[in-house]
């Protein structure tokens, strides 16, 4: 992953990109640091996403300069009520799911224990 720079902003940005971009200059198939920075374009560090609660969504925000190195920036903005409603409906559905198993992991057992039992005496 690489970042763009241009004055004081940057924005995610690909090799491909700095090719589409330049269709008259001829890179190699993997240009160098210092090609890539003859052209504002720097190496940019992936960063885990933060983990969201139910009512807010991940979003890629614009990357970070930290430490001197570039790295990927994420935000954590409000959920939409309709984001909000599926993610209910995923978590009551895998609830339902979940009951089912344990209703029939008991129901078995139970079985198994009165077969047991009748088998004992």
């Amino acid at each position: 992953m690489h970042v763009l720079v241009k004055g004081a902003t940057a924005r995610y940005y690909s090799v491909t990109d700095l090719i589409r971009d330049n269709p008259q200059t001829s890179f190699p198939a993997q240009p160098s640091a210092e090609t890539l920075a003859e052209y504002g374009v720097y190496e940019c560090d992936d960063t885990d996403a933060p983990t969201p609660s139910q009512a807010q969504t991940v979003v890629s925000a614009a990357p970070a300069f930290v430490d001197g190195k570039w790295q990927r920036a994420w935000a954590l903005v409000e959920a939409t009520p309709e984001e909000i409603d599926e993610r209910t409906e995923v978590i009551e559905q895998t609830a339902q799911d979940v009951i089912v198993e344990i209703r029939a992991t008991v129901s078995a057992l139970l079985d198994k224990a009165n077969a047991l039992e009748a088998k004992l005496g």
